[in-house]
């Protein structure tokens, strides 16, 4: 994670105990809030644990009702964003968890190979538009672009 030195971020770490994720907060108008968070969810259950899933949705639900921006790679290529349907369990459960928090999820078109693994997730709909670009150097996946309004987050906040 890169965060202009000029946002003052703090770095913020969740009781969750999901491994690949790092969080800092920055204050916007009126000493508001916005908490970033960037995380990595392995395919590799061999490599991570059966428990995986179930921490990474105890982090979605540990950053409830708080202003957020979360973006990364989550490797769910079985979900349909739009209609918010997964192909399996797990990737239904990641579904409901975003929903259950009231989040939206930005990232509409594939981001590798056709499937959407990259994120990113947001408190607030109108908070950001995401564009996905051509693929980054020799990976193969798509590179993402996005603006954060603060103002409309601000306003929401007032």
């Amino acid at each position: 994670m890169y965060v202009r030195c000029e946002f003052n971020p703090i770095e913020v770490r969740l009781s969750s105990q999901f491994v690949e994720q790092v969080w800092c907060c920055i204050q916007i108008k009126n000493g508001q809030e916005l908490l970033i968070g960037v995380c990595y969810r392995s395919p590799n259950a061999a490599i991570t644990g059966p428990d995986n899933d179930q921490m990474l949705l105890d982090t979605l639900t540990e950053v409830y009702n708080r202003p957020l921006l979360l973006m990364g790679d989550f490797n769910y290529p079985d979900i349909d964003w739009s209609t918010s349907t997964g192909g399996s369990v797990t990737s239904q459960r990641f579904v409901d968890g975003v929903e259950d928090g009231f989040l939206t999820q930005h990232v509409l078109d594939g981001t590798c190979n056709g499937a959407v693994l990259d994120l990113v997730i947001s408190s607030k709909p109108e908070m950001t538009d995401v564009s996905v670009l051509d693929k980054f150097s020799s990976s193969d996946h798509n590179l993402l672009q996005w603006e954060v309004k603060l103002h409309q987050l601000s306003t929401v906040l007032d």
